[in-house]
């Protein structure tokens, strides 16, 4: 999608962080690690298939423990 405004065309897409992976959490946990988990310098984009790849990104990352 674009989006346009005062001379200005952008592309508009949803993304995520990479996030931070750990097998449980708490509240305390969210809250200490808050700043990388919204961190969004490097943001996956995962396009028209996203539920499906973001599914896949997200268990890779715990079968791998990161």
């Amino acid at each position: 999608m674009l989006a346009s405004i005062a001379g200005r065309i952008a592309r508009v897409f949803v993304a995520e962080s990479k996030g931070v992976y750990q097998p449980d959490w708490s509240i305390e946990d969210i809250s200490s690690q808050i700043d990388a988990i919204m961190d969004s310098a490097d943001p996956l984009d995962f396009g028209l298939h996203g539920h499906v790849d973001h599914i896949h990104y997200s268990f890779e990352r715990a079968v791998a423990g990161a």
